[in-house]
């Protein structure tokens, strides 16, 4: 199952031309060693810092942290571009370290935590992250865990629960990615 949601997490990232990202909580400006007037920073600043400063792996891990909202310290404006950016500024090696470990991080996520990460990665899209997510279901081997779904959309509805258009057109974007293989999905009520 970690397996199979390491996957999908991959082929959403990609799908969604990003890559997201991790971190634990634990007072992350000490872990991080984060300059005082840190927070002042431009989004771009605030990105060569971290890449001068850190591994891939714990970029990966704080970008992860600040989309799922464990971690504000960050606060990037624009987090989907800020990911595709420092995505996009590593060389093939680091972006595969980087890739690893955001994978990694986002799979061992609780539900809850995770959807608000794939929910920033998409930019609140809710119909690209349900064909995303639809995609992926559907390139896994083992279809057999189709109640990851319903456990992954009720988390999406707590998570924004007066946000009905974003869950409807999850469940579009969903079924559309779905229709491909003769398939469509419907929550349970």
């Amino acid at each position: 199952m970690v397996k199979s949601r390491i996957f999908r997490f991959s082929t959403i990232a990609c799908f969604l031309s990003l890559l997201l990202i991790p971190f634990i909580s634990c007072n992350k400006n000490n872990r991080l060693n984060l300059p005082e007037d840190f927070s002042s920073y431009s989004d771009s600043a605030k990105v060569d810092w971290l890449l001068n400063n850190h591994k891939p792996a714990m970029v990966a891990e704080v970008l992860c942290e600040e989309g799922a909202g464990m971690d504000s310290s960050l606060n990037f404006k624009d987090f989907r571009a800020t990911v595709n950016v420092i995505y996009n500024l590593y060389d093939e090696t680091q972006k595969k370290e980087f890739g690893t470990s955001m994978n990694d991080y986002a799979a061992s996520l609780p539900n809850k935590e995770k959807m608000r990460l794939y929910v920033a990665g998409s930019g609140f899209n809710g119909y690209n992250l349900g064909y995303a997510y639809g995609v992926d279901f559907l390139n896994q081997a083992d279809e057999s865990n189709i109640g990851e779904i319903q456990e992954d959309y009720e988390a999406l509805k707590e998570i924004y629960p007066d946000n009905s258009q974003l869950t409807n057109n999850f469940i579009k974007g969903l079924n559309a990615a779905l229709a491909k293989q003769g398939k469509s999905w419907q929550p349970n009520k």
